[in-house]
């Protein structure tokens, strides 16, 4: 038989219920609760799911309208199949990965902006360069290495990590 609320006391009492039956665990995570939050289906049963931590609970239903905006009326999978779908796209194309992005640069120059002027410098000449003579400068210096095609991802990465 399925219990209807009807007030924010009956989401209260019917939290409380629910998470102590899950001993106090996300529904999905498992993990200790944080800020409880009871999830239910938004489609036309309106039906209660069980209890989750209030940021699974937000990404869950940024996941379904997405789904519902922008791939349900051109794909007919439904989200949970398509999901699991992604999952194992995700763990398997790792060790397929052959290119690197060209976003990886802007990533380094982001990186590269988190370090100090010293550290920056330092970076600059690991790579032969002069100091620069100010932040906008040494930040050019570093972007020319970058599109220089002459130090690889790798190399750019391990100098970042050693100076930091």
């Amino acid at each position: 038989m399925t219990i209807d609320l009807f007030t924010a006391t009956d989401i209260q009492k019917t939290r409380e219920v629910l998470l102590k039956e899950q001993k106090g665990l996300c529904k999905i995570t498992n993990e200790e609760v944080v800020k409880p939050c009871l999830d239910h289906a938004h489609d036309e049963t309106q039906l209660v799911r069980g209890v989750l931590s209030h940021g699974i609970n937000i990404f869950l239903g940024q996941i379904e309208n997405a789904y519902k905006r922008r791939v349900s009326w051109w794909c007919k999978i439904p989200l949970p199949k398509l999901l699991r779908l992604i999952a194992d796209y995700l763990d398997s194309t790792v060790s397929e990965n052959r290119y690197r992005h060209t976003h990886w640069i802007k990533k380094m120059q982001t990186e590269y902006n988190k370090l100090s002027e010293g550290q920056k410098r330092s970076v600059l000449a690991s790579f032969d360069l002069p100091d620069g003579r100010n932040t906008a400068e040494r930040k050019k210096l570093f972007y020319s290495v970058l599109k220089s095609k002459q130090y690889s991802f790798e190399q750019i990465t391990k100098i970042l990590k050693e100076i930091k």
